[in-house]
């Protein structure tokens, strides 16, 4: 009994020391086989199970002897506790309840106790179990990738072209892809190129907007009489900005708030865009800043006929081709981006708005009811962050141009790829294992059987010889001739044993004078 127990108690080691063996390395690190790493464990358990159980059920058979020397039972009862170990229908017996509660007890507990050897072991699956668990932690790594930067020295297929030829702002997919950057209001994200979760950061030239505040009483500021609610007009209204193609390098919003007005003035830039992406289970997140340059003039419209269109060997004016594409089409994408923000909201006296803008298809809008149109009170920093959003979401075109533009099917996509340090999180998987969840069921097992023990080593004593439930142990202790006569038609077993004789009440006796002990039917 009590080297059992002892076994029981080196087995719960010997699992132990396995798993702190196992704790934090990598499964690649580990030259045993992660079936075996289970299998080992299920064997550690098994062994703490059958060496406790076995324990208990030693236990148990020396309260048995116990209990039937201080209790009158029926061989019905006898019968079940003989063969309550192995059998839990035998659990429903009056006797076994009543007159034997402690025996009752131990073999619950008896039935109990390879719990612990069901939980121990689980070591692979992560439920609530002791585990020696394949986890992932994230380990970094800095490679090489290439991934998309923003290239505007060529048509990239954001011009259209007017009546001879003439540049006539942004192309008509790419008003489509403005209008679907200023809906949603967030950058379209475009595939990791580096995984699924990686890090990186690229610097590229781009247009970018600086919004300021305006004077009210400037020239060029648009009108907000009448109670005009929003007006935006070309920052640079001496040249014409539609048939001719004179277009703004400059927006001017004026916001009527009580009877002086807000005015904004928007400039656009060649900027350094720094941006920073990150993956997170191919989730993009991106965080930028931009470096202001030099203002992009209104007047660089007219490098398309005049330097462009025109040019020969690739050079207009000593200038590359490359670099009046580059301004052109940095121009062309605060035009066309301007083009949705020109116009003016008038409330009407019956609540109503006259609406003579596209900025109500944007997200600076709100549109939570017609009779209550709202702009964000930081409308200069929504603008400039929903052009960066605008820009930023054109490197998504690695692949095609934009729109098929000015020179047709010479267009070619707006952005390229650079090679750059990325910072690739992978999950490498690792053995952990939990020492509290382990101790936490074997050491409960544990007191529990050593209580057993001592409550089985107490009737030892008292029974004062070692008892079990062997047939030689069943044999002497039933010999008389009263058994005899109450067996004489029960002989053969089974069915055929009588009801009354297991209904008999028999009582374990010692006759110290005559040094023996038998089972005697009481009266």
């Amino acid at each position: 009994m009590i080297g059992l127990t002892l076994l029981a108690v080196l087995a719960a080691i010997g699992h132990h020391l396995f798993y702190v063996y196992l704790d934090g390395k990598q499964v690649s690190q580990v030259k045993i086989p992660q079936a075996w790493v289970i299998r080992v464990g299920t064997a550690f358990a098994y062994l703490f199970k059958a060496s406790l159980v076995a324990a208990v059920g030693i236990a148990f058979c020396q309260r048995f002897w116990y209990s039937a020397r201080r209790s009158s039972l029926q061989i019905r009862s006898l019968d079940a506790m003989f063969g309550v170990l192995i059998n839990p229908l035998k659990f429903f017996n009056a006797d076994l309840l009543l007159r034997t509660k402690v025996l009752f007890i131990m073999a619950v507990i008896a039935w109990i106790l390879p719990i612990a050897a069901i939980f121990s072991p689980g070591a692979m699956t992560g439920f609530h179990r002791v585990r020696s668990v394949v986890i992932s932690s994230p380990a970094t790594q800095i490679s090489m990738y290439p991934v998309p930067t923003l290239t505007l020295d060529r048509d990239i297929g954001i011009l259209q072209l007017g009546t001879a030829s003439f540049f006539f702002g942004g192309s008509v997919g790419f008003r489509r892809f403005i209008l679907s950057v200023m809906s949603g209001g967030e950058i379209i994200p475009w595939p990791s190129p580096c995984g699924a979760n990686c890090t990186y950061s690229v610097s590229f030239q781009g247009p970018a907007l600086s919004c300021v505040a305006g004077d009210p009483n400037g020239p060029n500021v648009p009108i907000v009489q009448d109670n005009t609610f929003y007006n935006a007009s070309s920052a640079n209204p001496g040249e014409p900005d539609d048939i001719n193609g004179n277009g703004p390098s400059g927006l001017l919003i004026a916001l009527l708030n009580t009877t002086t007005p807000i005015v904004h003035n928007c400039t656009l830039y060649d900027s350094t865009y720094n941006i920073t992406v990150q993956y997170n289970n191919n989730l993009q997140t991106v965080g930028w800043e931009t470096v202001l340059d030099d203002v992009v003039p209104s007047s660089i419209w007219q490098a398309f006929n005049n330097h462009i269109y025109d040019a020969t060997n690739g050079t207009s004016d000593g200038i590359p081709v490359s670099e009046w594409w580059y301004r052109l089409n940095e121009y062309t994408i605060g035009y066309a981006f301007f083009d949705f923000l020109y116009g003016y909201l008038l409330p009407e006296p019956d609540g109503a708005y006259t609406i003579d803008t596209d900025i109500v298809f944007s997200n600076l809008v709100n549109l939570s009811a017609f009779y209550d149109l709202g702009l964000p009170p930081d409308l200069d920093v929504q603008i400039e962050s929903l052009f960066a959003n605008m820009t930023i979401s054109m490197l998504g075109f690695t692949q095609n141009p934009i729109f098929v533009g000015a020179f047709g099917e010479k267009s070619q996509p707006a952005a390229i790829y650079t090679q750059v340090e990325a910072t690739v999180t992978s999950d490498i998987p690792r053995y952990s294992y939990s020492r509290l969840l382990l101790w936490a069921l074997y050491g409960a097992a544990l007191a529990i059987g050593l209580f057993l023990n001592i409550v089985g080593g107490v009737a030892l004593m008292e029974n004062g010889v070692d008892g079990d439930t062997s047939f030689s142990q069943v044999l002497v202790t039933t010999r008389s001739p009263d058994f005899d006569q109450l067996c004489a038609e029960s002989t053969h077993g089974g069915y055929r044993i009588a009801e009354d004789l297991i209904k008999t009440r028999v009582r374990f006796v010692t006759d110290e004078s005559e040094l023996k002990a038998k089972f005697e039917i009481m009266h």
